[in-house]
């Protein structure tokens, strides 16, 4: 199986000399962070160099049996190192030459004994991963030993040429390819950029998707992307509202395709669905591109592309995915080692193809495995030390079988103190659940496949159980300390409608407005409530309360839309589906509904 199994029961100053010595002026807090990053003390190590580090070594052979760069190094190096290390990726210098390493040989060294280098979280021995990027303790020990005796080149005759890399798409050719419609600017100081930029696809009909591969176009600024499809137009109605290109917040609706986890990093291989998994994109979908963008130093400017490769032969099966996790998040400023769980009992048979944890900062350890119902524990993933700016998938290279009653565990560990030198508050506050890298996550992303339709759809009921009970349990916690906080009982309300828990739900709703008859929100909620119950004069009476508390209320408009329209009343509907639309241009409900009152006032004239 892919897991193993057990049973459960100087300094500084030298360090910035070298990355100066390699990079553009970059702002000294930048510089900083990338130090952290790679894992390097800021008091320094106290310790001597190795003997040699730091003077080039003889350019002849060194003696029979010794270790030299041209022998042994360079090929670890070019494996290893280069693929991200070389010109035009992300990586700020290159490492494919004797030259190339020699000089940064310290800094190297201190890297890769920190295991920041190469980029490769997970623990050895606690999953097998197809895209495993670890440096194995071997070859670490020989750049040790070969560090150790002066770094010797050895004969450069003997050196293996480094590697060579396509100048266009990895995968070939694709069927197609979608560019962002304009370059993105980004200046040369300031935070890092979290933005989402939609790309049109204009596909006159559904396609089967066997592959996908990004292009960053400027590698040096893009740290990771994410892709995600919008199937309903949303995004491309919100683009370039901003004043420029892209958004600044994730839409609700857009979603990773056919249970697919399609992330890039520096380094990354396209995306291929293994036979008879391909996906399906929908005709009229667009690409959302998540990308978290580094700033340089000087002006920088981007324009990605997607490379989409499509076959005509549908799945044999489908991916699913789904998530481990918590909402209940709360973190005390100095909290030094908060536990967060999460567990599922699998109602069928899986096979557990990847595996994608998320947290953000204040995430320190994740452990992620499987109990079996015969007691054995299977470990899919542990990462001792997390990385928010090294996240990514992790596939296994055989799928993990796991069967029917297994129940699977996430535990992640938070340090919100001073300890934690990624810590994005000085001096650390509270932090809470949210999407902004300055609040927190918890998660585990997991791919599988299940043996059976109906075992999918018992699987996906399974889950969205599940899911409900997380997004339900602090929203009881805050009714429990406060019973009349309108804004926990509204929620907590239409999550349990959402579950078909009607009785509960109106209940709820009614608290919500005894406790706070201004809240337009639980207002507006009630109204929907009473729309779907059929009872439409008392829906309109509740939207119309929630406009007067909130006449920006887009959604209400969108509501009295429809239930004015229910009412035949279609001039009144008109009049508001075109009020939602003003306030949100987006709104593909309210153009749809508007479309279709039109038809039917074009085709009966006269007063309704």
């Amino acid at each position: 199986m892919a897991g193993s199994r057990e049973k459960p029961g100087e300094g500084l100053v030298k360090a910035l000399g070298v990355v100066l010595a390699f990079s553009s002026p970059i702002p000294i807090m930048r510089l900083l962070r990338f130090m952290a990053i790679l894992g390097l003390a800021i008091g320094g190590s106290g310790r001597a160099p190795a003997a040699g580090v730091l003077s080039r070594g003889p350019s002849h052979a060194p003696p029979a049996g010794g270790v030299t760069f041209s022998t042994h190094i360079a090929k670890i190096v070019h494996q290893r190192c280069a693929p991200c290390h070389h010109e035009g990726q992300a990586a700020p210098f290159n490492l494919l030459t004797y030259d190339d390493v020699h000089k940064r040989l310290k800094l190297i060294l201190e890297t890769i004994e920190s295991q920041a280098m190469p980029p490769w979280l997970a623990e050895p021995g606690h999953g097998n991963f197809s895209n495993e990027r670890r440096l194995p303790d071997e070859e670490r020990a020989l750049l040790r030993q070969w560090a150790t005796a002066g770094a010797p080149e050895g004969d450069p005759r003997s050196a293996p040429a480094p590697p060579r890399w396509p100048a266009g798409w990895l995968e070939g050719t694709p069927d197609l390819v979608a560019t962002m419609a304009k370059p993105y600017a980004l200046g040369a100081d300031g935070p890092d950029v979290y933005r989402y930029f939609v790309i049109p696809l204009s596909l006159d009909r559904d396609r089967w998707v066997r592959a996908v591969e990004f292009s960053p176009g400027n590698r040096k600024i893009v740290h990771h992307a994410f892709i995600r499809v919008d199937e309903e137009g949303q995004a491309r109605q919100l683009e370039g509202t901003e004043g420029e290109p892209g958004l600044s917040k994730m839409l609700s609706r857009t979603r990773m395709p056919g249970g697919q986890f399609l992330t890039w990093n520096p380094g990354t291989r396209p995306v291929v669905s293994p036979p008879g998994l391909a996906w399906r994109l929908r005709k009229g979908s667009d690409l959302v591109v998540e990308m978290h963008l580094n700033r340089t130093g000087k002006p920088e400017t981007i324009q990605s592309a997607v490379g989409l490769y499509f076959t005509d032969e549908p799945p044999t099966n489908t991916c699913y995915t789904f998530k481990l996790g918590s909402y209940d998040l709360h973190f005390p400023a100095g909290a030094t080692n908060v536990i967060v769980k999460d567990s599922l009992v699998l109602p069928v048979d899986v096979d557990v193809l990847a595996a994608y944890p998320h947290a953000h900062f204040l995430g320190r350890e994740m452990q992620a495995y499987a109990i079996r119902p015969d007691g054995v524990k299977e470990w899919l993933l542990w990462i001792k030390r997390w990385d928010f700016n090294w996240q990514g998938d992790y596939r296994y290279t055989r799928p993990v079988r796991l069967a029917k009653g297994t129940t699977l565990h996430l535990q992640f560990s938070y340090d919100n103190s001073t300890n934690n030198p990624v810590n994005p508050h000085q001096p650390p506050q509270r932090v809470q659940y949210g999407e902004r890298s300055s609040d927190e996550m918890c998660e585990l992303g997991l791919q599988v496949l299940a043996g059976r339709t109906n075992d999918l759809k018992a699987l996906q009921e399974s889950v969205a159980a599940h899911q409900a009970a997380l997004g339900d349990e602090p929203l009881r916690k805050r009714i429990a300390a406060h019973p009349d906080d309108a804004e926990a009982l509204t929620r907590l309300g239409m999550s349990l409608w959402g579950q078909t828990r009607v009785p509960e739900a109106r209940v709820l709703l009614d608290r919500a407005i005894r406790a706070r008859p201004d809240f337009a929100e639980a207002r507006f909620n009630k109204g929907v409530f009473l729309r779907f119950a059929g009872q439409l004069p008392r829906a309109r009476l509740e939207l119309e309360t929630a406009l007067r508390l909130d006449p920006r209320l887009a959604r209400a408009h969108q509501q009295l839309g429809f239930t004015f329209a229910s009412l035949g009343r279609l001039a009144d509907s008109q009049r508001h589906f075109e009020k939602a639309l003003e306030l949100d241009p987006a709104d593909l409900a309210s153009r749809d509904g508007l479309a279709e009152v039109r038809r039917h006032i074009q085709s009966s004239p006269g007063p309704d």
